[in-house]
């Protein structure tokens, strides 16, 4: 094989191996799993990958805002698509059984200017408002009344029901649903976790809803919130994520979903622990885990170690305090049942008082009335410091000791003939296990051995591996892409026929038997009598080609035995 054919396989070879060689690095980055996590191909979003089981998760936010007649806010707040046409209304979550929207009117400014709709619009002002279809049946009336509110005035809606479809967080389920012509709250998504309080239909709550149509394979509900109005919280719906919590669960069977029995307490501070109060001391005590509640009532004792300890926490100031009054971490209440302890910081309870000249607060904590039929009623700021479970189709409650700024998620779905039981599940403790140190002492004698650097990964860095084929790759096909076009540069420049300016000799191949052969342009511009068109080779014994227009310097050649030079040059 001659040197032009050999250089031309050589080098069109480049393509192929480099084609080889991407192949080989998508193989090793594609067959992986960490250099996939490394690259990122094999995972959807966190809400995909949570709605892929037999569950539904529902992000929650949780305001103290005001929404209606100068009230504070407590409830869970979620985003969801309503109707045929997918509306979007930001909806209260309640742990009842109804789900309401408020109608858009014909004209907001004549409806809005009447004053008792005025907390109405103020609430659908940041809710948004429903549209119906114009064929819509609006022979079926609807009545909304919900007695845990704020104020004296019970949150109060009525209108007419209809049936759609709703979808949070991926997942459409058709739903029941009133549409209110009058109201004076914010919208409700119903839940369903427990019994309507009072002049409700009787309707499929929202868990019922995804029971039914087959989104979830058991009526299990955990409640989470992170303690940072950030990050916000969570509402799962068919399972229990045990990130969240950390060791067993506690479970009670009693009368009602959310219904737990009550449990020992202390209010702790800094310099002061008050004697266990205990309610009655029987094994009847029961309290309740109410959702819409902004603070929480506790027994009279209890509240008397709180606000008896000096003349300014008397509680006639509960209402106007220094929002710093209590310190995260320094003032709580520890509540007790059996082996599990769960921590309720006071500054949980603080609320601000809205138009103040000097930033006020007012706490979020009553004693319970004899009426209220409960020991405890833990409202809105116990899902802060508990994680709880409710599942309204055993009447089961369960709460396990929260893990507060919690994103990450380990869920294990409820439900069916062959999942886990509540019993058996066990939380994440996020915090780091830390080994007891087993190795002997140093000798303080000894000299200092060599350290190895840090290692930032395993043994099998495969991260590392992929990242240097895929640079070496990109090395190699820099190179091999210069050296190509370089090639077929100089290929396509050999190739071309000599023009009128290029004056110097072409020299050819060498044979010793028939001296120089090729073309040669003479200064004169004559040929050397050769054929074009011949294969020329532009360098040979390190003399020069000359540049087209340039004027090449000229060279003798000594005449070779029995060939005598041609071109009108005299031989030396």
């Amino acid at each position: 094989m001659g040197r032009s054919s050999f250089t031309a396989v050589r080098w069109y070879s480049i393509p192929a191996f480099l084609s080889a060689s991407l192949l080989l690095s998508y193989f090793v980055i594609h067959h992986s799993q960490d250099t996939q996590q490394l690259f990122g191909r094999s995972f959807s979003s966190e809400k995909e990958r949570r709605n892929e089981g037999k569950y539904v998760v529902m992000p929650v936010r949780f305001s103290r805002t005001l929404v209606t007649s100068g009230e504070i806010d407590p409830a869970f707040y979620t985003d969801v698509r309503i109707g045929t046409d997918n509306q979007n209304i930001s909806m209260a979550v309640s742990l009842e059984g109804t789900t309401w929207v408020p109608e858009k009117p014909g004209s907001l400014t004549t409806f809005c200017s009447n004053s008792t709709n005025a907390p109405g619009c103020r609430a659908a002002a940041v809710s948004g408002y429903y549209t119906p279809p114009s064929d819509v049946d609006r022979d079926d009336p609807f009545k909304y009344s919900s007695t845990f509110t704020t104020n004296d005035e019970n949150a109060t809606a009525f209108g007419y029901w209809t049936e759609g479809p709703i979808t949070i967080a991926g997942v459409s389920t058709d739903i029941q649903f009133g549409v209110a012509q009058y109201w004076n709250a914010a919208p409700v998504l119903g839940l369903g976790l427990t019994s309507n309080s009072s002049g409700s239909s009787s309707r499929p709550g929202y868990i019922q809803s995804l029971m039914q149509q087959g989104r979830i394979l058991g009526t299990y509900c955990g409640i989470y919130d992170s303690g940072d109005a950030k990050i916000g919280g969570e509402i799962l719906f068919g399972g229990v994520d045990r990130s969240k919590f950390t060791g067993r669960l506690k479970i009670w069977n009693l009368n009602a979903v959310g219904e737990i029995s009550s449990p020992t307490a202390q209010y702790i501070t800094e310099s002061y622990r008050s004697p266990m109060v205990s309610v009655r001391g029987n094994s009847s005590s029961s309290s309740v885990i109410a959702a819409g509640v902004p603070g929480a009532c506790i027994p009279a004792g209890l509240m008397t170690e709180i606000w008896g300890l000096t003349p300014s926490k008397a509680p006639d100031v509960i209402y106007d305090i220094p929002c710093n009054f209590f310190e995260a971490g320094v003032d709580y209440i520890e509540l007790t049942w059996d082996d599990l302890v769960i921590k309720i910081d006071l500054v949980d309870f603080v609320y601000p008082i809205p138009g103040s000249v000097t930033p006020s607060c007012f706490v979020s904590l009553l004693p319970c009335a004899e009426g209220d039929g409960y020991d405890y009623i833990f409202g809105q700021p116990f899902f802060k410091s508990a994680y709880v479970v409710m599942d309204p189709g055993t009447k089961r409650t369960a709460i396990g000791l929260s893990n507060r700024n919690m994103t990450n998620s380990t869920i294990v779905e409820l439900g069916g003939s062959v999942s886990s039981g509540l019993s058996e599940i066990e939380g994440i403790d996020p915090s780091p296990i830390v080994q007891p140190d087993s190795s002997p002492s140093p000798d303080p004698n000894a000299s200092p051995a060599p350290t190895d650097p840090p290692s930032s990964g395993s043994s099998t860095n495969v991260g590392a591996i992929a990242g240097g084929v895929v640079g070496g790759v990109a090395v190699l096909g820099a190179i091999g892409a210069f050296f190509f076009f370089r090639q077929r540069k100089s290929a396509k420049q050999a190739k071309a026929p000599p023009t009128d300016a290029e004056t110097g000799p072409v020299v050819g191949e060498l044979d010793g038997s028939k001296g120089i052969s090729g073309t040669y342009k003479s200064p004169a511009g004559g040929d050397s009598g050769h054929p074009q068109g011949q294969q020329v080779y532009a360098e040979m014994a390190g003399h020069p080609v000359a540049s087209p227009g340039v004027e090449a310097p000229l060279i003798e050649y000594a005449e070779l035995p029995g060939n005598p030079m041609d071109g009108g040059h005299n031989s030396r």
